[in-house]
C-alpha cells in the first residue's frame, strides 16, 4: 500500500505543541491563539493535539478548538514524563475531561510519593489509557525501560517521535521497530524563540478518518506515513520553511549557491530559525579571525582543560593530604615545646625525681579506632557498582549517576585506608611511648601531668607524612607527563603533556601573576624540596586549593600537523573547522557559510568534503559555497539557487540527480547544468577555456 493510494486520504498532523507552560518542565510563555492559527494556515494543517507537560486545561483546550473550527481537528493530549520515557498521550475530543481528570491523579500520585510516575501509576491513573495513541518521544528517551518484566505499557506503544528528519527516515527503512512519526514541540506563542521554526516536523498519515482507533490502525503500518506530501523512491526527503514557504530538500547534504546579494544569507537565516537547539553554525571567516597563536592556544587550553583535570585527579588524595599538612600548625609547635623539656630535662640536676618532669612520663595511652560502620558502607557501596542485573542496574542509575557511584565509593575507600594507616602509625607510636615510660619509671618515683598535652602520634606522623608527602611529588608527580594524544582529521595531532617548570618564569606565565617566587623557586624547587617550596608559597596571594598540580607542573597544549611540526595559522585555523565539526553528529541541523574564503583547494577536498560526507550521515548539512571545488565534489542530494530577479528573492530547488531546479515561486524549471557553469565557472566561455588551459599544460607536462 503506498501513501497516494485510492479510497484512502493524507492527513497532515502535528501532535506535539505547547500551549501553556508546565511549573517544572518549561519557560515561563504566554499563549498565542493568533500564532497557533498562522501555523495551522501556513502549514494546512489537518490535525493537531495539545500536549502540554503532565496536564491538559480544559478551558484553554475547549477555546482552541472553537476559535480553529471544524476545518481542523483539535484532540486533547499531553506530554507526560514517566520514569524513563516522555509519553505523547492522545485522546479522543469526547474523552477530553476524563483525560484531564486522569492527569490530576497521576500528579497526585507523583506528590505523594515523591517520584517520578511509574508505569503502574499511569494505569492506575488512567485506567482507560488502552484507547488513548501512545507515543514515546524516542529524540528525549532513547529507550524505554519498565519497572516490570512485561511492560503494558510498551505493547501498546505504536509509534514513536523520531525528532529528526534523519532519524525518521532511518527508522522507516528498518523492517522492525516503531512506526516513525515527526512532530513540532513548539511553543504556541509570541514571545519565545520556541516559537520559531524552520525545520517542517509533521507527518503525512494515510487514513480513511481522523478517529482515534482508525489512526491507530493506520499507524500499525509504516507505509501509511511520510514526512512528505508526495514521497517519492528517496529515501531522505525532508522539509523546511524557507521565505515563508514550505520546500523540500534532503535530510543529508544540501548545496546553497548564488551570486552576491541573491538572498544566500536571507535563506541560512531562516534555516537558523529552527525550534531545535541542536544547531551547528559556521559563519564565513569566522575560525581565521581566531586562529592567532595566543588566540588559539588559550581556546585550546579552555576546551581541553577538563582532559588535563580528570588526569590530575588521580592525584588528588596526595594533595588533599598536602593541604591537611600545611593546615595543621599546631603539630610542629608541639614537637618544638616537647624537644625543649627534653633539654630542659638533661640541663636540670635535680637527682631526687629527673624523669617526673618528661611530658612523655604522663602522656596516655595511644590509640585510634576505625570509626563503626566504615566497612559496612564501603562493602555496601562496592556491591552496588558490582550489580550486573540490568533493571536493578538502572533503578541504581535513575537516583544516582554512575560517575558519583564511583567517586563515592573511591572517597570512602581513601577514608577507610587514611584511618588504617592512622592505626597503624598509632601502635608503632604507641610501642615507643611504652618503652620510653618503662624506662623513666625506673628512676622516677611520681607522676608528673603533661601541662602541653603532648601528642607524639601527631609530632610523629606529621613528619613521617610530610617525608612520604615529599619523595611522593618527587618521584611520582613531577615528571613529564602524557596526558592526552587524539588524531583530529587525518592530518592533526592534539597533545597535552606536563613537565617540571624549567625557571620562575614559566612557573608565573601559568599563574598569570607577577609576584615574586624566584628565591623560594631557586632554593627549593629546583632542588626537588617540594614540601619545602609548597609551604613557602603557600602565603602568596596567588596560592590556593583549586589546581594544586599547576604549582609543580607546566602544562602544554600542542598542535602537530603531519610532519609532526607545530601548526602554523593556517593549519590552525583548518584544525578549528575539523574540531567543531568532529561532534557534528550530535546536532541535527549544520550549516557551514562558504568554508572556501578561508581554506585552500586541498584541504578543502581531501579533509572538509569527507567529513561533511560522515557528518551527512546523522545530520542534515547546508554549505554555501562559491567553489567550484566544493560545489562540485561535495556530491550533493539537493541543491538550492538563490537569484535576486525584479528586486525580490527567489529560490531554484531540485534533486541533483534530476538535472533541472524549479522556482518555488512561479514553479518555472530551468537546467541545473547551465546554472552551474554560470555560478561555479563564469559561464560556457570560461568553462571552456579553463577547459583548453588544463589540456595544453597536460600535454607539455614531463
Amino acid at each position: 500500500m503506498e501513501l497516494n493510494e485510492m479510497n484512502q486520504n493524507i492527513y497532515q498532523v502535528d501532535f506535539h505543541l505547547h500551549t501553556l507552560p508546565s511549573e517544572e518542565l518549561d519557560r515561563d510563555f504566554s499563549f498565542s491563539m493568533n500564532w497557533l492559527k498562522k501555523y495551522v494556515e501556513t502549514l494546512n494543517l489537518d490535525g493537531i493535539a495539545i500536549t502540554n507537560h503532565d496536564f491538559l486545561n480544559l478551558e484553554n483546550y475547549n477555546e482552541i478548538v472553537e476559535e480553529l473550527g471544524s476545518d481542523i481537528k483539535v484532540f486533547p493530549g499531553a506530554e507526560v514524563k514517566l520514569k524513563g520515557v516522555h509519553l505523547l498521550v492522545i485522546a479522543a475530543p469526547e474523552d477530553a475531561e476524563y483525560l484531564s481528570e486522569g492527569l490530576v491523579k497521576l500528579k497526585q500520585i507523583k506528590n505523594l510519593k515523591g517520584r517520578l510516575p511509574a508505569e503502574e501509576d499511569f494505569i492506575e491513573a488512567i485506567p482507560r489509557w488502552k484507547d488513548f495513541i501512545l507515543i514515546p518521544d524516542s529524540a528525549k528517551s532513547k529507550k524505554y525501560t519498565s519497572d516490570s518484566e512485561n511492560s503494558q505499557l510498551q505493547e501498546k506503544f505504536i509509534a514513536g517521535d523520531m525528532g529528526s528528519a534523519k532519524a525518521f527516515n532511518k527508522q522507516k527503512k528498518l523492517s522492525e521497530g516503531l512506526t516513525p512519526v515527526l512532530f513540532g514541540d513548539l511553543h504556541a506563542t509570541d514571545y519565545n524563540d520556541k516559537n520559531d521554526y524552520s525545520l517542517v516536523k509533521t507527518t503525512y498519515i494515510k487514513s480513511s478518518s481522523l478517529e482515534i482507533p482508525i489512526l491507530k490502525l493506520a499507524l500499525l503500518n509504516k507505509k501509511n506515513v511520510s514526512i512528505v506530501k508526495n514521497p517519492s523512491d528517496r529515501i531522505n526527503e525532508a522539509q523546511f520553511m524557507i521565505h515563508g514557504k514550505v520546500i523540500s530538500g534532503s535530510d543529508s547534504e544540501n548545496l546553497i549557491i548564488g551570486k552576491r546579494g541573491s538572498g544566500k544569507t536571507h535563506f541560512i537565516n531562516d534555516l537558523k530559525k529552527s525550534n531545535s537547539n541542536k544547531i551547528l553554525y559556521i559563519k564565513q571567516g569566522e575560525l581565521v579571525k581566531d586562529s592567532t597563536e595566543k588566540e588559539f592556544y588559550d581556546g585550546l587550553k579552555n576546551s581541553n582543560q577538563k582532559i588535563t583535570e580528570e588526569f590530575m585527579d588521580k592525584y588528588k588524595p596526595v594533595f588533599s593530604e598536602a593541604f591537611k599538612l600545611l593546615a595543621d600548625k599546631s603539630t610542629p609547635g608541639q614537637s618544638i615545646n616537647y624537644l625543649q623539656s627534653i633539654k630542659e630535662f638533661a640541663l636540670q640536676s635535680n637527682e631526687t625525681d629527673e624523669a617526673s618532669k618528661v611530658p612523655l612520663f604522663s602522656s596516655p595511652e595511644i590509640s585510634h579506632k576505625i570509626p563503626v560502620g566504615l566497612k559496612g558502607i564501603v562493602d555496601s557501596l562496592n556491591q552496588l557498582l558490582k550489580v550486573k542485573n540490568e533493571t536493578y542496574k538502572n533503578i541504581i542509575s535513575n537516583y544516582i549517576d554512575e560517575t558519583d557511584l564511583e567517586e563515592l565509593t573511591n572517597i570512602f575507600r581513601a577514608e577507610r585506608r587514611m584511618h588504617t594507616k592512622q592505626r597503624e602509625i598509632s601502635k608503632i607510636a604507641d610501642d615507643i611511648r611504652r618503652s620510653v615510660r618503662n624506662e623513666l619509671d625506673k628512676v622516677s618515683s611520681q607522676t608528673i601531668p603533661d601541662p602541653d598535652n603532648f601528642n607524639l602520634l601527631g609530632w610523629f606522623g606529621h613528619s613521617k607524612r610530610i617525608a612520604l608527602l615529599d619523595e611522593y611529588l618527587k618521584n611520582e608527580v613531577v615528571r613529564p607527563h602524557e596526558i592526552y594524544k587524539v588524531k583530529v582529521g587525518n592530518y592533526f595531532t592534539l597533545k597535552i603533556s606536563a613537565r617540571p617548570f624549567e625557571n620562575a618564569s614559566e612557573f608565573l606565565e601559568q599563574m598569570g601573576r607577577n609576584e615574586s617566587v624566584q628565591e623560594e623557586f631557586t632554593n627549593y624547587y629546583l632542588n626537588k624540596k617540594y614540601w619545602d617550596f609548597l609551604e613557602a608559597i603557600s602565603n602568596k596571594n596567588f596560592f590556593s586549593k583549586a589546581k594544586i598540580w599547576q604549582y609543580f607542573l607546566k602544562v602544554e597544549y600542542e598542535l602537530l600537523n603531519q610532519n609532526k611540526q607545530m601548526a602554523s595559522g593556517g593549519e590552525r585555523a583548518e584544525y578549528a573547522l575539523l574540531n567543531r565539526l568532529e561532534d557534528a553528529h550530535n546536532y541535527e541541523l549544520v550549516l557551514i557559510d562558504e568554508p572556501e574564503a578561508s581554506f585552500d583547494n586541498p584541504f578543502l577536498t581531501n579533509q572538509l568534503l569527507p567529513m561533511i560526507n560522515q557528518i551527512s550521515q546523522h545530520a542534515t548539512v547546508f554549505v554555501i559555497t562559491h567553489s567550484s571545488s566544493v560545489g562540485a565534489l561535495m556530491h550533493p542530494n539537493y541543491i538550492y539557487i538563490t537569484k535576486l530577479l525584479n528586486k525580490d528573492y527567489n529560490i531554484f530547488s531540485g534533486w541533483f540527480e534530476t538535472g533541472e531546479v524549479m522556482n518555488i515561486n512561479t514553479g518555472d524549471t530551468e537546467s541545473l547544468y547551465d546554472n552551474l557553469i554560470e555560478l561555479m565557472e563564469s559561464g560556457n566561455e570560461h568553462w571552456d577555456e579553463k577547459g583548453i588551459l588544463y589540456e595544453n599544460l597536460k600535454k607539455i607536462r614531463r
